[in-house]
């Protein structure tokens, strides 16, 4: 069968065309990824000014969650200047309340407060203790954060977490 391709092309031609137009396209890659690395470096070095408003974190409790003194020591420790932290549970009875008013008193320059929501018969435990906690926050508060009593942020979890609510 005849060879479709004109006479003065051969393979070896053809491939070091397609050969070439790969390694310039290696090389455009190399040099789009040299322009984001430098546009990265160049983000991360301009931080933007603080921007830390007052803060309320509503912590919901029920039982004794694994490593639940811990836990919520990590919140009370959090590295952000005005905040306030709603421990919030169903009864004063719970068993999260005993050990995390004793863990509170270690922290007596801390806003810490224990919020009991009462049980509904209209809607669920947790969502009721966070609608409860919330009509209790404080009223200078900007931003509420809701986390759960079996996670534990890191010290700067709180700045991360509000710092870009300040982009409108």
């Amino acid at each position: 069968e005849p060879s479709r391709l004109p006479h003065h092309m051969t393979l070896d031609s053809v491939l070091t065309v397609l050969a070439v137009l790969m390694l310039a396209k290696g090389l455009f890659g190399v040099f789009e990824g040299v322009r984001y690395l430098e546009y990265v470096r160049k983000h991360l070095a301009t931080r933007p000014e603080p921007w830390m408003p007052p803060v309320s974190v509503i912590v919901p409790c029920k039982g004794l969650d694994f490593e639940l003194e811990k836990n919520v020591e990590a919140v009370f420790r959090q590295v952000y200047p005005f905040f306030e932290v709603l421990i919030v549970t169903a009864t004063d009875n719970d068993a999260a309340v005993e050990p995390l008013r004793h863990l509170a008193g270690r922290f007596p320059g801390h806003r810490i407060r224990f919020v009991t929501a009462g049980l509904s018969p209209d809607r669920g435990e947790k969502v009721h203790n966070l609608i409860q906690a919330v009509a209790q926050v404080d009223p200078a508060s900007e931003v509420f954060v809701f986390t759960d009593s079996d996670s534990r942020p890191h010290l700067c979890w709180l700045q991360e977490l509000v710092a870009p609510l300040r982009n409108e």
